[in-house]
C-alpha cells in the first residue's frame, strides 16, 4: 500500500478501536462514580494518578521507543528489530518489577505524608501489580504500532474494553474502592494476554525472531531514546500528580478532586481523534524522517497540527455548551463542576496542539529538547497551582493546566520554527486566539444564565465551522497530495 493508503487504513481501524475502548471506559467510569460517590471517586483518581506517576518509571518510555525503531527498521533489518523487541521486553520486566516493589514499600508513607489519607496506603499496595502489567503491555502495544498493525490494535482495544466493563462493575459492587483498584490490574492483564497471542502471529508473518541472547547490543540506541523519553514523561506525571496533591491538601480537597476527575474523564472524549491520528502519525513520520525527506516531513507536521486543532475546537465548543448536562451524568453532586469541565476542554485543545508538535520532535529524535521544554512547563504549572488552587479549588487547577499548555506550545513552536524554518505561525496564532476566547467565556460562565452561555458557545461553533470549512477542505486535499508521495 502507498503511504496515503496506510495512513487511511490506520486512521480507520484506530478510530474504531479508540471509539470502542473509550466508550467502554466512559461507561465503566460513570457506573464506578455512581457506586463510589464523589469522595471515593476522588480518592480513586488520586490512586490512579499516583500509580500513573510510578508507571512512567515502570514503562521507561519503551513503548514509544519500540514503535520508532520497529517502524524505521522492519523493512531492511529484521534481525535488529528482533533484538530491540527482546531487549525492550527484558527491560520492561525489570523496571515493572522494581517499581511494583517500590510502590508496595512506599505506599504507607505516600498515603500518610502526601495524600493526607493513611487508609489509601493499603489500596496503593493492592494496585502496585498494575505497574508490572502496564510495563509489559506498553512494549506489546508499541511493537504492534511499529508494525502498523492498527486493525489488530483496534481488536485488542474492543475486547479489552468489553471484558473489563463487567469485571470492574462486579469488583466495585462487591468490594467498593478496593474493587475499583483491583480492576486496574485485571484490565491490564486482559490486554497483555490478547496482545501476546496476536504478536506471535505477527512475528511469524514478518519473519522476526526475538534474539534475547544478543539483545544487549541494542542498549545504546534504546538508552539514548528511552532515557530522555522517560524523564519527559516523569516530569509531566510528577507535575500532574503534584498539582493534584496540592488540591487534595486543601479544605474539601477530595471533593474538589472528585469534580476534577469526573471532568477529566469527560474531556477525554475530545482526545479520541487526536490520539488515534497520533498513533498512526508517529510510525509514518518516523519512516519519512528515516528517508531524510525534510520537505515532506515539515509539510506533514504543518498539516497534522493545523488540521487537528481546527477539528478539536468545534468539538470542544459542543462539549462546553452542554457541560452542565454532561457532568450531571455522574450524579447531582457533580453538576457544579461544569465550569471545571469547560476550562479543561480548553486545556485539552491546547494539549492536542502541543502533542502534534511533540510528535514531530519525537519522530525527529529531538528527545532532549523535548525534555527541556517539559521541565520548564512543569515548573510553571506547579507555580501556578500553588497560586490558583488554594482560593479556587478544582477551577484553579484547570486554569493552571491551560496556562501551562499555552507555554508548552509556544516553546515547541519556537524551536521547530528555528530548526526547520517551515512551521507556519500565522494560522497557529489565530487558532490559539480562538481557544483563548473560549477559555475566557468558560471562566466567566457562572455570571451568565445557562441558556445565554449555551447560545453564545453554539454561535461561536457555527462561526468557527463557517470560517474553517474552506481551510479544512484545502488541508485535506493538501494531505492527499502530501501522503501520496
Amino acid at each position: 500500500m502507498s503511504l496515503l493508503q496506510r495512513f487511511a487504513h490506520g486512521v480507520f481501524w484506530s478510530l474504531l478501536g479508540q471509539v470502542a475502548g473509550r466508550l467502554f471506559s466512559f461507561a465503566t467510569a460513570v457506573v464506578t462514580a455512581r457506586l463510589l460517590g464523589v469522595a471515593d471517586f476522588g480518592a480513586l483518581g488520586m490512586i490512579q494518578s499516583t500509580i500513573g506517576l510510578m508507571g512512567t518509571f515502570a514503562g521507561f518510555g519503551l513503548g514509544l521507543t519500540t514503535t520508532k525503531y520497529v517502524a524505521e527498521l522492519k523493512g531492511n533489518d529484521s534481525q535488529r528489530v528482533g533484538r530491540i523487541i527482546a531487549f525492550s521486553n527484558l527491560v520492561a520486566l525489570a523496571t515493572g518489577s522494581l517499581m511494583t516493589f517500590i510502590c508496595v514499600l512506599l505506599a504507607p508513607w505516600l498515603a500518610r505524608e502526601t495524600l493526607n489519607s493513611p487508609p489509601l496506603g493499603t489500596l496503593l499496595q493492592f494496585g502496585a501489580t498494575f505497574l508490572l502489567v502496564s510495563a509489559v503491555f506498553g512494549v506489546q502495544s508499541g511493537t504492534l504500532s511499529g508494525f502498523q498493525s492498527f486493525r489488530v490494535i483496534a481488536s485488542i482495544n474492543f475486547w479489552q474494553g468489553l471484558l473489563t466493563l463487567p469485571v470492574t462493575i462486579s469488583l466495585v459492587y462487591w468490594f467498593g474502592l478496593l474493587g475499583a483498584v483491583l480492576s486496574l490490574t485485571c484490565s491490564g492483564l486482559i490486554g497483555v494476554v490478547l496482545a501476546h497471542v496476536v504478536l506471535q502471529k505477527e512475528y511469524k508473518l514478518s519473519g522476526i525472531i526475538l534474539d534475547y541472547r544478543n539483545c544487549w547490543a541494542e542498549r545504546v540506541n534504546i538508552w539514548n531514546f528511552s532515557l530522555p523519553m522517560v524523564l519527559t514523561s516523569v516530569i509531566f506525571s510528577l507535575a500532574s500528580w503534584g498539582a493534584s496533591a496540592v488540591l487534595v491538601n486543601q479544605p474539601r480537597g477530595y471533593l474538589e478532586l472528585g469534580l476534577f476527575n469526573a471532568a477529566h474523564q469527560i474531556r477525554q472524549i475530545l482526545m479520541y481523534l487526536p490520539n488515534l491520528i497520533g498513533s498512526v502519525t508517529i510510525p509514518l513520520l518516523s519512516e519519512i524522517y528515516g528517508q531524510k525527506n525534510w520537505e515532506l516531513f515539515v509539510k506533514a507536521v504543518n498539516v497534522n497540527l493545523k488540521t487537528l486543532w481546527s477539528i478539536v475546537l468545534p468539538v470542544g465548543l459542543v462539549i462546553i455548551a452542554f457541560s452542565n448536562k454532561l457532568m450531571a451524568l455522574y450524579g447531582s453532586d457533580f453538576q457544579d463542576g461544569y465550569i471545571v469541565l469547560s476550562i479543561l476542554v480548553c486545556s485539552s485543545i491546547l494539549m492536542v496542539a502541543s502533542g502534534s508538535l511533540g510528535i514531530a520532535l519525537t519522530a525527529a529524535g529531538h528527545m532532549w529538547i523535548k525534555l527541556i521544554i517539559q521541565l520548564i512547563s512543569a515548573t510553571v504549572l506547579l507555580c501556578l497551582t500553588f497560586y490558583f488552587v488554594p482560593t479556587n479549588g478544582a477551577r484553579g487547577l484547570a486554569v493552571s493546566f491551560f496556562l501551562g499548555y499555552s507555554l508548552t506550545i509556544f516553546l515547541k513552536q519556537a524551536y521547530l520554527y528555528y530548526y526547520y524554518d517551515g512551521i507556519e505561525l500565522k494560522s497557529i496564532s489565530f487558532l490559539y486566539l480562538l481557544t483563548l476566547s473560549v477559555f475566557f467565556i468558560s471562566l466567566l460562565s457562572n455570571i451568565f444564565s445557562q441558556t445565554f452561555f449555551i447560545l453564545t458557545i453554539l454561535f461561536l461553533f457555527v462561526l468557527l465551522l463557517a470560517q474553517s470549512y474552506n481551510y479544512l477542505l484545502y488541508q485535506f486535499k493538501l494531505g492527499l497530495n502530501l501522503f501520496s508521495k
